[in-house]
């Protein structure tokens, strides 16, 4: 007889152990975890709170910083004219004929604020020697700003006006001047020299405002009936 070959069964697979399970998935870990945390927030609040309130402070600081420089604001502000006597270089400059002043005396983060005399304002109203001037600054280049004055306790916007900087030059376009107070185009400089600039120099108009008001009180004094005042009292 035949002998019956023994077939190798294959050995029994040893069990292989599970992983550990990592230390940060552990219920435990993550307990302390958050005391920790709950903890630190607790001691650091102050800090925390106070820096939250100090963040949108220091943006706007930034901010502002920011469109300073493009805007160059202080660079505007001070006395152009057609004249600028503390300039030894104004027959090279080309400024313009017609007596132009133009007082910038403010620049606050970007708007723009001052006076403006020119021989239009003279001739073609009737009581102003000079007009204010309220702006923004768009760039270190270019402002837009209206002419007004207050009438009866109303502001009347007389002129609107575009301002283009080059420099210590600055070039005066006018956008709406349905009374023609100023010329198509004005070209007027900064007088390094502030203090003298605004001393000495005599009002465009004279004493135009001065004399309007006292042909105004003579009128109402003409037109006023004898015994007006008695049959007031």
């Amino acid at each position: 007889m035949a002998r019956k070959r023994k077939t190798n069964l294959p050995p029994h697979p040893v069990p292989v152990p599970a992983p550990p399970v990592p230390v940060w998935r552990k219920p435990w870990v993550w307990s302390v975890g958050a005391i920790a945390a709950t903890a630190l927030l607790l001691t650091n609040i102050n800090s925390i709170l106070s820096n939250a309130r100090t963040l949108p402070s220091e943006i706007g600081k930034t901010s502002d910083q920011f469109f300073n420089w493009y805007g160059d604001y202080s660079a505007w502000k001070g006395k152009w004219s057609d004249f600028p006597e503390g300039r030894v270089d104004m027959a090279e400059l080309r400024l313009t004929s017609e007596t132009f002043r133009l007082d910038i005396d403010e620049t606050i983060s970007g708007a723009l604020a001052g006076s403006i005399e020119t021989k239009g304002i003279c001739d073609r109203t009737p009581m102003f020697d000079r007009l204010l001037v309220e702006g923004s600054i768009s760039s270190w280049r270019h402002a837009e700003v209206s002419v007004f004055d207050f009438i009866g306790g109303h502001k009347r916007v007389f002129a609107t006006l575009t301002l283009r900087r080059d420099g210590d030059v600055m070039t005066v376009i006018p956008r709406d001047d349905p009374s023609t107070l100023f010329a198509k185009e004005s070209r007027i400089a900064l007088d390094p020299d502030e203090l003298e600039a605004s001393t000495g120099k005599e009002p465009i108009c004279g004493k135009k405002r001065e004399q309007f008001m006292q042909r105004v009180l003579q009128e109402v004094q003409q037109n006023t009936l004898p015994g007006t005042d008695s049959q007031r009292l």
